[in-house]
């Protein structure tokens, strides 16, 4: 092996296991129930989470399974101990009739997190209210 190699790799390894040394725990559940909701409904749903381990948390980025899913999240990197959330705004108005299960990775400095929102859409019928916004939270 090349000694230059070598040396760039022992330097690196420090940095690699502090990146490694946080962590998200998630408040209560990865999964948030949206129960029944009627198509063009938007749901945010906040994953409430507090940082694990001893170094800070970066979230690079968090990837939803679809485009009707639209990502908030916190930009600035996390201290351990912070409790924080990640919210995933779910639009249904263009998504089909029936149960939807949807996904989020979130990409961090530590190891991956995935999210997910289950729920039951239906078509609005005479009689129903308007569609609306609402906020649910994983605790």
């Amino acid at each position: 092996m090349n000694l230059r190699f070598l040396i760039g790799l022992l330097l690196a390894m420090p940095f690699a296991v502090v990146a490694q040394n946080a962590g998200i725990h998630t408040l209560n559940r990865d999964t948030i129930e949206m129960g029944e909701i009627i198509r063009g409904d938007t749901v945010q749903a906040a994953f409430r989470f507090q940082v694990t381990g001893t170094g800070r948390l970066k979230i690079k980025q968090v990837h939803p399974g679809c485009q009707c899913t639209v990502p908030v999240f916190p930009q600035d990197s996390l201290a351990a101990g912070t409790i924080d959330s990640i919210v995933l705004e779910f639009h249904s108005k263009n998504v089909h009739s029936g149960p939807v299960e949807k996904y989020a990775i979130v990409i961090n400095s530590g190891p991956e997190k995935v999210f997910y929102l289950k729920g039951l859409i239906r078509d609005a019928v005479p009689g129903d209210r308007k569609t609306k916004k609402f906020t649910i939270t994983n605790n």
